[in-house]
């Protein structure tokens, strides 16, 4: 059995040992001119090491190992989304790096079913969408977020002592 899993954990380290080399290579071209587009793919560097984080946590059990797998492919997405429409859409996006994390949260208490990471995955979600709302709306309304915060933060609170 431990061998087995060894043998697993070393083919996963080979197929991103093999992937971090192409890549490599790939950008090494385009720097020398022979390929032309590839640096806009660099959120793949991270997107492989999220898919090694996540493999890893297969076969470790880490939810640790998932958080930030997960973490990291999440981003990575939203990085090339990013390198192909534009980065100016930043300015009206940074919410989603606030819901990325709410959703590898979400992903870890999908496995250890702790409630504790539940509520930062639904705080951290709902922060992030009522940010999009008020700053696309008007910037003025940005204490409206404290508002969703305190009035959240009262329901846990009331739900705590209730089931404690």
């Amino acid at each position: 059995m431990k061998r087995n899993r060894a043998k697993v954990v070393r083919n996963e380290f080979v197929v991103l040992a093999s992937s971090l080399v192409i890549t490599g290579f790939l950008l090494l071209f385009e720097s020398f001119g022979y390929l032309n587009g590839i640096s806009r793919l660099w959120p793949v560097f991270s997107l492989i090491i999220g898919i090694g984080l996540a493999m890893l946590f297969r076969n470790q059990g880490d939810t640790g190992l998932l958080w930030l797998g997960s973490l990291m492919i999440m981003l990575s997405l939203f990085f090339f989304y990013l390198n192909f429409t534009s980065w100016r859409r930043l300015a009206m996006l940074w919410p989603v790096f606030i819901a990325i994390f709410g959703l590898a949260f979400l992903f870890c208490y999908s496995i250890n079913k702790n409630r504790a990471v539940l509520i930062a995955s639904i705080f951290t979600i709902l922060l992030s969408i009522a940010f999009i709302l008020i700053f696309s709306l008007s910037i003025k309304l940005w204490p409206i977020s404290l508002i969703i915060a305190g009035i959240f933060m009262y329901i846990v609170s009331k739900c705590n002592q209730k089931n404690g």
